[in-house]
């Protein structure tokens, strides 16, 4: 089956009506952007990895609850974002120490990795964007770190429009906030990232920029 061919949401039909190779295709279409969006919160691949099945099971298994044709996009992020928070719970029960979890999790910390094992940075968002600018100007191992320290909500936010490339629309249906809360978790994230990075974030005075886009 071509699942490239027909959109996320009918996937997701004929899944409920019990397609398997439609389910096969829907795996293989997010797996990788899933994985992606849930290291980037906490740092942890094998954990990524569990969040991750952990979502496409319970995708399946609550299947019925699918009612067509509500995006699925953001219907997964939510179930993904609901599994890390579940798993790093049970993370933090077990003494493994995680980097600002989750409201409700207790406090830890994990160092920030300077690179994923996976390419995760895609779909950057539309062009024009200040808060992309501004995010598009960052070294990547800045970024990185920077994102790391700030506080789960905003982490989370952020990471689900600049690297994940969703919309306001659906950031605010998978996190269930208003879309004046989205944007303004995105603000505030963006903005501690010029403080906590500094100069990087801001634009040159002048054209002349160095090989790595750095500000002469």
């Amino acid at each position: 089956m071509d699942g490239q061919r027909i959109s996320d949401e009918d996937l997701a039909r004929q899944i409920r009506d019990g397609n398997e190779p439609a389910f096969e295709a829907l795996v293989h279409r997010y797996h990788r952007p899933l994985l992606g969006y849930l290291h980037r919160m906490c740092h942890d691949y094998h954990l990524s990895e569990e969040a991750a099945q952990e979502c496409f099971t319970r995708f399946y298994l609550t299947r019925a609850r699918y009612k067509y044709p509500k995006p699925l996009k953001p219907y997964l992020y939510a179930i993904a974002a609901n599994c890390l928070k579940d798993y790093l719970k049970s993370a933090y029960a077990r003494r493994v120490i995680v980097h600002d979890p989750a409201p409700g999790m207790g406090s830890g910390r994990v160092a920030a990795e300077s690179q994923a094992p996976f390419d995760v940075c895609h779909g950057a968002g539309d062009r024009g964007d200040p808060q992309d600018e501004a995010v598009r100007r960052l070294e990547r191992r800045e970024v990185v770190e920077a994102i790391a320290r700030l506080p789960y909500t905003y982490r989370e936010a952020l990471v689900l429009r600049f690297y994940q490339g969703l919309t306001i629309r659906e950031i605010s249906q998978a996190l269930e906030v208003p879309e004046g809360t989205v944007k303004s978790r995105l603000f505030t994230a963006v903005q501690r990232l010029k403080e906590s990075i500094g100069d990087a974030a801001r634009p040159c005075d002048g054209p002349k920029r160095t090989r790595r886009g750095e500000c002469k």
